[in-house]
């Protein structure tokens, strides 16, 4: 073969083969775009999920919070339901004691012996110690219950039967004098109103009250009808100093007129005598007091000094002329209550002139 024809052969193969390349490099070139077109698609979704991610992870978040805001709700339920429970059982241990105290009240009221109105009186001076105010308090009223003779306290009427449960009585005197420094005015109430129950029957003597009592009437502080009932009490003990701290209270025209005129009524109760006490008194000093104190300015002064007049006067015949006297002037005090309370004190005397002076008056 010729020379010429080689090179014909070598130059139709070289364009035979740039011919390849284009279309490879075509192809090649149309791939890539294809690649860079995907290429941003996926770029687009990446993008998508990294979002969707970013949301998720705060929704995340989010839930964590929810659940930790749930559990310290649950710790505040726990804590709530501890707490509920160990109130549940307080209150269990307190409806005991009341169900103990109901049976005490009961005992006063359905039994038919003596030994009855005994077994209550220790459970009631327990109760006086417990820690919720209100047994306390109730413990003390449901003394004075017995103290006042009602059902019992000295000598009583229980059922049809007349019984004599002093014994029950005088236990429980201690018990009731130290309650009077309790921390609860209620309890302290109710302990001078039952210490000045049993005082009223004459049961037991009260001197060792006195120092309290004086304490509680001479309080500012002190509940206002507490302060009434230590005077009645203090006037029932018969205890000079009583009596003295009475007077100078009565005689304090600077004092609170709640204060004189509960220094008036306990004043009547010095002397005992009409409330069973074994003898009675002379306390003709007292008297004069009293009669000076139907002029004061307070009414309720007035009006307790004219019953406490009338009380001392139906047991000591010695000062009925000046007491009957100043009574019927009393008569015509502006107040009505001086007025009924001194018609009062007149029937309790009982002297014809007395009775006299009573009867012709109208309301």
């Amino acid at each position: 073969m010729k020379y010429s024809n080689y090179l014909l052969i070598l130059t139709l193969v070289f364009f035979w083969a740039c011919e390849d390349n284009t279309e490879l490099i075509d192809k090649l070139t149309n791939d890539n775009s294809k690649f860079q077109t995907e290429i941003t698609d996926l770029t687009v979704v990446v993008t998508d999920l990294k979002n969707n991610l970013n949301e998720l992870e705060t929704e995340r978040n989010k839930l964590k919070k929810d659940i930790e805001i749930l559990q310290e709700d649950q710790n505040n339920v726990i804590e709530e339901r501890n707490k509920l429970k160990k109130e549940i059982v307080e209150l269990d241990s307190e409806i005991i004691d009341v169900k103990e105290l109901i049976v005490a009240y009961a005992s006063l009221v359905q039994a038919d012996a003596p030994e009855s109105v005994w077994a209550a009186v220790p459970i009631l001076m327990e109760a006086l110690e417990n820690e919720k105010a209100s047994i306390r308090a109730n413990a003390a009223g449901a003394l004075g219950f017995i103290g006042g003779g009602l059902m019992g306290g000295g000598n009583g009427f229980l059922g049809e039967e007349f019984i004599d449960v002093t014994p029950a009585v005088v236990q429980a005197v201690p018990a009731l004098i130290e309650a009077l420094k309790d921390r609860n005015e209620t309890v302290r109430l109710n302990s001078t109103i039952a210490l000045e129950q049993i005082g009223l029957t004459g049961a037991h003597s009260l001197k060792s009250a006195v120092p309290v009592l004086i304490k509680l009437f001479q309080d500012q502080d002190e509940n206002k009808k507490t302060r009434a009932h230590a005077a009645v009490t203090l006037g029932l003990t018969g205890v000079e100093d009583a009596e003295s701290l009475l007077i100078q209270s009565l005689q304090n025209q600077d004092s609170e007129g709640f204060i004189r005129a509960s220094a008036a009524r306990g004043l009547g109760f010095v002397g005992g005598g009409f409330f069973g006490f074994p003898e009675f008194r002379e306390v003709g000093n007292i008297v004069p007091v009293l009669i000076e104190s139907l002029r004061d300015k307070d009414s309720e002064v007035r009006a307790n000094s004219a019953i406490s007049l009338g009380m001392i006067a139906m047991m000591d015949p010695s000062e009925v002329d000046d007491v009957v006297f100043s009574l019927i002037e009393a008569l015509e005090d502006g107040n009505g209550k001086v007025r009924f309370n001194a018609m009062e004190a007149l029937w309790m005397i009982g002297t014809p002139e007395a009775i006299e002076a009573a009867e012709q008056v109208e309301f």
